[in-house]
């Protein structure tokens, strides 16, 4: 990167400095634009400030190794970093401060919407949470306990009876693991979740009414 660098560059690498995913060199010349451009610099203090509160609220559950950096790769990929990560925080307000399941609604349509439920198996056993947050991105958040230790499937189920395979993440010893994820699909039409082993059998799965 250049010693002088444009707001369109900035914007682009913004995320990825919120979440100090950048090379020291790279952080300074970012640093020192952002000292010079109010705009640049009110931006940055926005996604800090997102970062920041996702990192407070997270679980104990410690993502898979590189969610980061997919996670910001996603975000710039559709050049719409801020509305992303606004999206993913309203949704970990929510999802933390426990508002069961159910939904969230403002008179105002453009308002992000939001969903929850308890994941749980065919005896009831809980293993963790599962949330929907929607404004003009749709954002699928996941908090997993009383795992083994292996890779799990996430699969949404859509109104028209077709499963989605969205993604396979590990899970470690501990058990647990704290997710959030875009998908490419309409919020309302998401009726179900499901998490599988890696060889396909059902472990539990949550219902979005």
């Amino acid at each position: 990167m250049s010693e002088q660098i444009s707001c369109d560059a900035f914007e682009a690498a913004a995320a990825e400095l919120a979440f100090e995913l950048v090379e020291p060199d790279v952080r300074d010349v970012l640093l020192t634009h952002a000292a010079g451009c109010d705009r640049c610099r009110a931006e940055l203090e926005s996604l800090s400030v997102t970062a920041d509160l996702l990192v407070l609220l997270a679980p104990e559950g410690e993502p898979p190794i590189g969610f980061e950096q997919r996670a910001v790769e996603a975000m710039v990929g559709d050049r719409r970093p801020r509305r992303w990560l606004a999206l993913v925080a309203a949704a970990a307000v929510l999802f933390v401060v426990g508002l069961g399941i159910g939904s969230w609604r403002s008179d105002d349509e453009s308002t992000s919407t939001f969903r929850q439920a308890a994941l749980v198996d065919d005896h009831g056993t809980g293993f963790g949470s599962v949330s929907l947050a929607w404004s003009d991105d749709v954002v699928l958040t996941m908090s997993l306990k009383g795992l083994d230790a292996g890779d799990y499937r996430c699969l949404v189920e859509t109104s028209d009876g077709r499963s989605h395979l969205i993604a396979t993440w590990p899970i470690g010893a501990e058990g647990t693991g704290w997710w959030a994820v875009p998908l490419q699909l309409d919020a309302r039409s998401v009726r179900s979740v499901l998490i599988q082993d890696d060889d396909g059998t059902p472990v539990a799965s949550a219902v979005l009414n």
